[in-house]
This record gives structure tokens, C-alpha cells and sequence, in this order.
């Protein structure tokens, strides 16, 4: 008996050893890279830990990609980002490197996982073929764009940054395939902007970055509205109007959430998510995302109200509540007020005369542009305005379809448009659908949109590498898909 007991021992021992094995030569190439990462910036660094204590935290998780997934949701928000390549320009870029964002790590560990459980289970791991077409003939359009316009590094870097962001609304778009996938996702979202609500807030009380500059916080966080100094906040997503972007897609979201019949258990915390959202939103003092968030307020207070109170009835609500909202506003001293009625006509004027030489650009250039990340240099030559607008304001048009446009011709726009209006058109199917909590997610996802749209008519946007807005997409991808296996109300 001692002799078994002993041998069992040995090879109880044996077998541990033997388990370690694949541990041990997986920890010598990662060590190899923290090594290499140590004498690289920091980033590389944080980075580098950043998706070690993922995967670490990931064995504790029996469903690793619902786990994956909601990281990848979490991180969508962080401007923690690698420049690989980097080439500095004495002219606006939207891209000066090969970026590499944090949520690229889980997204990559995200994509093989869903694929090997698709395989596994016997379904389709890829389920929207119109979605990938579309982006196709966006990407092959913008590469066309490069090729025949200098063929830059810029260009190249820029058409990098498309890529990965395709690869994020395609990923979107066919991971989230369960109605309990889209419930985590939802609640991450919801906390994301209560937590950009809160460093928003904190950063313009205190007129700093919080020492968030690693992950995305702005340095610089001073603007003026006349000649009044005003502090303006960017959450980690860089610049002010970036946050008020990222908050006119997902604010609309947690309203329309928190108006769900069937969560009313839950209202009081969506309310407080949606509150803080609003803050930060305040505190980035971006005009073009504060007129857009008060317009998809209204349209949702209307849409709302109408089925219980009627139309009329709902008109008269909503005049009270902009009426009683313009009186606060318009009164007492705030800052809002600041930036609204100081004598700032000149970034008006300004961004009339971007648009009047992005037109120039436009006709050197209209089946497919002067190329990705070049206007700011391209408009140099074109520059027709009195004032010389490029060399007075180093900064692209202020409109997103001029934008896209300028840099990608006619048919770039249209292959964007296409992408947009399959996304839109996804939505259809979420606002019948019997489930509330559908209906509603599918209602604050195309205000999300009519928001953002908005506010890119009066303000310029890295479209090719807004991680937000593409995620948004493929969740409205994802969300038709969700829709159709319930029953239409």
C-alpha cells in the first residue's frame, strides 16, 4: 500500500511538471518581450502588461468570450495608443503613425475565440456579407485613393487606421450574436460613460488632465469664447470634441434605456449613468455636441411620450422642457452660456472658408480625392480665400462628408455612405420588435447616430480611426440580427 501510495505521489508530481511545460516556454518569449519593451517608451510597456493581466484575469472566466467581449467594450473609450513608425508633419495629419490601440488586445484573442466556439457549435462564425462588402469597397476604394495620390507614408498610415476600424465593426457586427451578449455589452457601454462623465467633470474642476495623458487625456484643456478664458474637458479621448462625440453616440442610448419599460428596476442607475454622461458632455463645452444631444433629446422625449400621451400632448411637453431649459441656460452665468453667446464668430467664418476650399479640392480631385491624410497639405495650393484660411487655421474641413470626400472622391463617399446606410438600415428591424429592451436599444442607436451626424456637419472627425463610431455600427449590425430570432410587435 505504501509502495502505490508513493508511486501515485511520483507521478501526481510528474504529471504537475509536465502540465507546467507549456507555461514555462510561454513565459520565455513574453519575458523576451518585456525586456524588449523596457528600453522601448512606456507605452510599449503598459501596453504589453496591460494585455498580460488580460489574459491572466481571462482563465478565471468559463465563457472567454463573453469575458473578451466585454473587455474589447470597455476599452472601445481609452486613448491608450502605440505610434509605430512615427513621422512628424509641419501640416495637419489625421494619422502620424501605425496606430495600435489598447482595444486591439482583447479584439484580437475576441476575433479566433468566436471563430473556434462558431466551428464548434456547427454555426457561422461570419453572418454578414453585406456588411463586408461594403467595407471592401471602402477600403479598396481608399487604397485607390493612396495609390494614385503621393502614396504618402501618411496615406499608408491612415489606410492602416481604416483597416483596423473596419476590423472593429465587422467584429462587432458578427460576435455579438445573443441577446445576453448584448445586455453586457450595453451595461459596459453605460458605465463607460458615467466613468467619461466623471473624469470629464473632475478634469474641468480642476482645470488638468489628471494625470491621464497615457491613456488618451488631453494636456492642453483651455479654450476661449470671446475673450473669456474657458476650461474645456476631453475625458481620455483626447481632444474635448472627440469626448463630445464619443457622448452624442452612446448618451442617446442610456436615455432611451432608461425610459425601457421593463427596466424600471434598474432606471435609477441608467439615470445616474445618463446624468453623469450628461456632465461630461457640458464640461466639453462643444457647441456642435450640445446643439446635437438637445435635438435627439427632444426626438426621443417625443417618441416616447407620444405613445402615452399622444403627440399633441407630447409636442406641448417637450416645448416646456426646451423652454424651461433656454430660461436656466440663458439667465444664470455659466459657461455654456460663454461659448454660446460670446462674440465667436470667427470659427463660424472659419470653418465657412474650409468648406470653400475643401470644394476646390474637391474639383481637382473628384472620383477619388487627393488621398487619404492629405488635406490640410493639398488645400494649401487651392486656397483661393481672402484671408488664406489653411495657413491661418492648420486643420481640416469642419464636415464630415466634405472630409471623406476631399480625401476619397466621390466614390469613397459613396462606399461610406453605402456602409452608413446599411447600418441604418439595420435598425429597422430592432424598432418592431416585441422586446422593449430591443426596441429601445434599436431607438437609442439611430439617435446615436442622428446625433453624431449632427455634429460632424459643423466639426471635423478622424473617421477612419474613431473606434466609437464604428463599434456602434457593428452593434447595429449585430442588433438586426438579435431582432429577427424574436417575435415583431
Amino acid at each position: 500500500m505504501e509502495v502505490n501510495s508513493t508511486s501515485r505521489m511520483h507521478l501526481s508530481s510528474h504529471a504537475e511538471w509536465v502540465s507546467m511545460i507549456p507555461w514555462i516556454m510561454a513565459g520565455i518569449p513574453a519575458g523576451l518581450l518585456f525586456l524588449l519593451a523596457s528600453v522601448l517608451e512606456a507605452r510599449w510597456f503598459y501596453l504589453l502588461t496591460a494585455g498580460a493581466a488580460i489574459v491572466l484575469v481571462s482563465f478565471f472566466f468559463q465563457d472567454r468570450k463573453f469575458f473578451y467581449l466585454l473587455v474589447f467594450s470597455a476599452t472601445i473609450s481609452i486613448g491608450l495608443v502605440l505610434h509605430l513608425g512615427l513621422k512628424p508633419s509641419s501640416v495637419y495629419r489625421s494619422t502620424h503613425a501605425y496606430l495600435i490601440y489598447l482595444c486591439h488586445l482583447p479584439l484580437t484573442v475576441l476575433i479566433p475565440v468566436h471563430m473556434v466556439r462558431s466551428l464548434r457549435e456547427g454555426g457561422s462564425f461570419f453572418t454578414t456579407p453585406a456588411a463586408l462588402a461594403a467595407s471592401v469597397s471602402l477600403l479598396t476604394v481608399s487604397a485607390l485613393a493612396v495609390v494614385f495620390g503621393d502614396a504618402s507614408p501618411y496615406g499608408w498610415f491612415d489606410l492602416f487606421a481604416l483597416s483596423t476600424s473596419l476590423v472593429v465593426f465587422l467584429a462587432a457586427a458578427n460576435v455579438i450574436g445573443e441577446k445576453r451578449e448584448l445586455e453586457g455589452v450595453l451595461v459596459v457601454i453605460l458605465l463607460s460613460v458615467a466613468l467619461q462623465g466623471i473624469i470629464a467633470s473632475a478634469q474641468y474642476l480642476t482645470r488638468s488632465s489628471l494625470g491621464l495623458e497615457l491613456f488618451g487625456a488631453p494636456k492642453i484643456l483651455s479654450s476661449y469664447a470671446g475673450l473669456s478664458k474657458v476650461s474645456r474637458s476631453g475625458g481620455t479621448l483626447g481632444h474635448p470634441n472627440n469626448l463630445a462625440l464619443y457622448l452624442d453616440l452612446f448618451l442617446p442610448l442610456g436615455l432611451s434605456l432608461f425610459l425601457c419599460p421593463t427596466l424600471s428596476r434598474r432606471r435609477p442607475l441608467v439615470g445616474l449613468a445618463v446624468f453623469l454622461g450628461l456632465m461630461g458632455l457640458a464640461s466639453t463645452l462643444s457647441r456642435g455636441g450640445l446643439l446635437a444631444m438637445g435635438v435627439v433629446v427632444v426626438a426621443i422625449l417625443l417618441v416616447h411620450w407620444r405613445k402615452h400621451i399622444g403627440l399633441l400632448r407630447a409636442g406641448f411637453a417637450v416645448l416646456a422642457l426646451i423652454s424651461l431649459a433656454g430660461i436656466l441656460l440663458l439667465t444664470t452665468p455659466n459657461p455654456i452660456q460663454k461659448r454660446f453667446s460670446k462674440y465667436d464668430y470667427g470659427a463660424g467664418y472659419g470653418r465657412y472658408s474650409l468648406a470653400l476650399v475643401s470644394m476646390n479640392v474637391i474639383r481637382e480631385n473628384p472620383l477619388l480625392g487627393t488621398g487619404l491624410n492629405r488635406f490640410t497639405e493639398a488645400a494649401w495650393l487651392v486656397d483661393n480665400t481672402p484671408e488664406g484660411i489653411v495657413s491661418l487655421w492648420n486643420a481640416p474641413v469642419h464636415n464630415l462628408l466634405l472630409f471623406i470626400t476631399s480625401e476619397t472622391g466621390v466614390l469613397g463617399l459613396v462606399a461610406f455612405l453605402w456602409v452608413l446606410g446599411l447600418v441604418l438600415f439595420a435598425l429597422k428591424a430592432p424598432l418592431h420588435s416585441s422586446d422593449p429592451v430591443i426596441a429601445y436599444t434599436g431607438l437609442g442607436t439611430i439617435m446615436g447616430f442622428v446625433a453624431f451626424l449632427i455634429h460632424c456637419q459643423v466639426d471635423y472627425v478622424h473617421w477612419t480611426h474613431f473606434n466609437p463610431f464604428w463599434f456602434l455600427a457593428g452593434i447595429a449590425i449585430s442588433l438586426r440580427r438579435i431582432a429577427r430570432l424574436l417575435p415583431t410587435g
